[in-house]
């Protein structure tokens, strides 16, 4: 075809989704459907923009000075507009087609704009408005004038018919990138100061400042004219690898998407309400509109990605980039082909609840008669919920598997006191892994994976730290592990980050408030975050508000539960006001909600316990059976899933879900396996596994194979094998739990091969766990580190009664020869 610039080779192919080297934000985020594209090589210079007439029927197309345009859909070429512009930046069509804005000019010298009649390829005006290129323009809503964005820092209003500026701003940082026409008379910017701006376009005064993104915003896409019903909206594209939806006029912004790749340019496609989005390393991402779920992903062949269009009858997307021009398929099915239940390297926010003693049955949604929890049976309602999960039958040991995925004595935490609740500083935990993804991370609420300096949560991975010392505000015990001295659940003073802090209010209700300042500040950063609430309450001492306690106080066998249920309504309604707060926030659908118990209850089985044997701290079911909800709207389909699962199997779940890596060292770390499978598909079938039981909590300076069989159980998915009162020997009781899932029918002597089997099992890891723990031989420090920090900050110091409340046991003085 005499005079086509492009010499045409179809391609169709199926492309791989492509990730970013070995940045951690990189991980694949979109899922792994691929489209069909055909691609045009260009022999000569690459067409830096691309831009289509209102009907479909003519691309045009700027090549450094050159300025072309086809008849689409026959791909021939029809013209050529000889611009004098030594630069081509930008090209914007009037809605008739008729008229053709050329943006750009001489780099460092002269921002240029020209106005062509594209039917008879004349000149109409030109016009020099910036002291460098110009680098975006765009028509008016009624065509009468056109706006420009200069590399110089200004932005200018041009009425191209009378050939005049109307006005000239500046406000931004040089260069401005990015420029659109919002109303009839305001403007919106955007350039490398991070910022976009709403200005009065008469006046050049700035009505609105948007500056949450942390790189250059570098390209402004407007919702199109005709949106139902809606405040219309705006969409910017920032280096940071973040996209973000807005409402302009209010200044809210209503939620924001991490790209794996850095994103270059993009196009708002209203008919199939998705937003494509093009990145520097070629890959074209596929956006819906309402949730900014990433719905496909191309590598598109192109090299960088220098411009996009959209052509408006078949919706097919053009792609300019340095090497080639890319044409995918149409967008309405790149939407059907791209959605996917894949949950890998979706890098959501996450928020873990985790209650302290709250047992199975300690919910309404459960069954309990007399508690009722509302705000979690409305998460229960919307989650996927593991119906089988197991946990530690203590609250340190269940923590430090969750931190790491693996086996709690594997950590040597193998009590809650007596420094046998320290984390091994030789483990990474879930914290630092998702640090080094990006994720900013916080803890407010219960630690007591160790007291002192290097044990910290601000030495494992989280950036905000706000906490109460020891298992227990208020708890002092010998050793490492205390509290504040006369710390209360009412005014609590709390470790934020590097000083203590006087709060007001409740303790459940100040952790939670912290949380949700706290998560509000990270969604306005534009980086996900990981919010670890694991609430120290309702742990005893049982001491609800006084309102709260009413609640229950003559419908429950005694005081002690009363409370106890109170503060679960409590911790209900905390719940209830963070899932709000992301209502609020719009970030709703970008959150995955976890919520758990760490251990079996501690009260509520006087009123109700689900028909299990057994309550926190017995290897009974009882004691390890969890509440696990993982809710995230939009993403998990509401479901059980009776699958055997456990605390180890967080960890690796929540590194693949963002997108984090783990090294060899972490891998060996990780003795669970990743939910995802039964996340998107809660009916899928795993292969049957092992747990292991131990309650531990032998004496101080013991020797543990005393206490070997103590508090032990192994199971799989169908059978429990139960040694509760044995010690240096086992007394082993065998349960089928499909047939007896309230362990009341010993079956030894009926599977005796049953028996051996589990028992071999156990002392293999028995065996194989000794080296781990770490911490039995440890003495303790002569004060608790929480008090010493206190005293540090406000004066005073112990008195004899703290130093003698406070002192380590010593091995000379405590042989133990009986457990506790």
């Amino acid at each position: 075809m005499q005079g086509l610039l492009w010499q045409i080779r179809i391609v169709c192919c199926v492309l791989s989704v492509m990730t970013a080297g070995n940045d951690p934000c990189a991980m694949a985020q979109a899922p792994a459907e691929h489209e069909v594209c055909e691609q045009w090589f260009v022999p000569e210079s690459p067409l830096t923009t691309v831009a289509f007439s209102a009907d479909g029927q003519f691309l045009f197309g700027g090549a450094h000075s050159s300025l072309r345009y086809w008849h689409f859909p026959s791909r021939e070429l029809r013209g050529h507009l000889p611009t004098k512009l030594e630069a081509i930046y930008d090209i914007s069509v009037s809605s008739d087609g008729q008229r053709v804005a050329v943006a750009g000019g001489t780099p460092g010298e002269v921002g240029i704009v020209e106005v062509w009649d594209s039917s008879s390829n004349q000149l109409v005006h030109t016009a020099e408005l910036h002291d460098d290129v110009i680098m975006q323009v765009d028509w008016s809503a009624e065509e009468r004038h056109l706006v420009t964005a200069g590399f110089d820092g200004t932005v200018v209003v041009w009425d191209w018919n009378a050939n005049q500026a109307v006005s000239t701003f500046a406000g931004h940082s040089k260069p401005v990138l990015s420029v659109r026409c919002w109303g009839i008379d305001q403007v919106l910017s955007a350039g490398v100061d991070h910022s976009v701006r709403l200005w009065n376009a008469s006046t050049g005064l700035v009505q609105r400042h948007f500056d949450n993104h942390l790189g250059s915003v570098v390209k402004i896409l407007l919702e199109p004219n005709g949106a139902e019903q809606r405040v219309r909206r705006m969409i910017s594209i920032g280096e940071d690898k973040t996209v973000r939806l807005w409402q302009p006029e209010i200044g809210r912004l209503i939620r924001f998407q991490r790209l794996p790749s850095v994103p270059v340019t993009g196009a708002w496609d209203g008919n199939s309400n998705t937003i494509v989005v093009g990145c520097e390393n070629g890959t074209l991402y596929r956006l819906e509109s309402d949730s900014l779920k990433i719905l496909a992903a191309i590598e598109t062949g192109v090299g960088r990605i220098q411009s996009v269009a959209i052509e408006p009858t078949a919706r097919q997307v053009v792609v300019s980039g340095q090497k080639a021009v890319a044409i995918t398929t149409s967008s309405e099915a790149a939407k059907k082909v791209g959605l996917s239940s894949s949950l890998k390297g979706r890098r959501p926010n996450i928020i873990f609840f985790l209650t302290d003693d709250q047992g199975y049955g300690d919910l309404s949604a459960h069954g309990n008669p007399i508690l009722k929890t509302p705000n979690l049976d409305h998460l229960h309602s919307r989650s996927v919920r593991f119906t089988n999960f197991q946990v530690s039958p203590t609250c340190s040991p269940t923590r430090s598997a969750l931190m790491t995925g693996r086996h709690e004595f594997r950590n040597g935490v193998t009590h809650t006191i007596h420094e046998r609740e320290r984390l091994n500083l030789e483990a990474t935990t879930l914290a630092q892994t998702l640090q080094s993804a990006g994720y900013k991370t916080g803890i407010f609420g219960k630690w007591h994976l160790g007291d002192e300096d290097a044990y910290l949560p601000s030495q494992r991975g989280f950036d905000e730290v706000f906490i109460h010392g020891a298992g227990g505000i208020g708890q002092i015990f010998p050793g490492s592990c205390g509290d504040v001295p006369g710390n209360s659940y009412f005014d609590p003073w709390i470790w934020h980050n590097h000083q203590f802090l006087k709060t007001q209010g409740y303790c459940t209700d100040v952790f939670y408030g912290e949380a949700i300042q706290w998560l509000e500040q990270q969604h306005h950063s534009g980086q996900p975050f990981f919010a670890f609430l694991p609430s120290n309450t309702p742990h005893d001492p049982f001491l609800a508000k006084p309102e709260d306690f009413a609640l229950y106080k003559d419908t429950t066998p005694d005081p002690d539960v009363a409370n106890f249920y109170g503060m679960l309504h409590n911790i209900d309604l905390n719940v209830g006001a963070v899932v709000k707060k992301l209502q609020e926030l719009g970030i709703e659908q970008d959150t995955l909600l976890i919520f758990m118990n760490d251990n079996g209850t501690s009260a509520g089985q006087r009123v109700y316990n689900v028909g299990m044997r057994g309550a926190k701290g017995s290897p009974w079911i009882g004691g390890t059976r969890a509440i696990s909800f993982w809710s995230w709207s939009g993403r998990l389909a509401p479901a059980d899933c009776a699958e055997l699962s456990a605390h180890l199997d967080v960890f690796p779940t929540l590194v693949e879900i963002a997108g984090a890596t783990m090294n060899a060292r972490i891998q060996a770390q990780v003795e669970g396996r990743s939910l995802l499978p039964l996340l998107e598909n809660p009916e899928t079938r795993m292969p049957d596994r092992y747990l292991i039981t131990h309650v531990g909590r032998w004496p101080k300076f013991s020797d543990p194979n005393q206490f070997k069989y103590r508090g032990v159980a192994v199971r799989n998915r169908r059978w429990s094998l139960v040694s509760e009162r044995g010690a240096a020997e086992p007394q082993w009781q065998l349960f089928d739990l499909e047939a007896d899932p309230g362990q009341q029918n010993d079956l030894t002597s009926e599977h005796p091969l049953i028996v051996s089997e589990l028992s071999a099992v156990f002392e293999k890891w028995w065996s194989e766990i000794q080296p781990s723990l770490c911490n039995e031989d440890t003495v303790g420090p002569e004060l608790n580190p929480f008090a010493e920090r206190y005293w540090r900050q406000f004066g005073g110091g112990p008195n004899e009664a703290d130093r003698k409340r406070m002192k380590p046991p010593q091995p000379k003085i405590q042989p133990a020869t009986t457990p506790l």
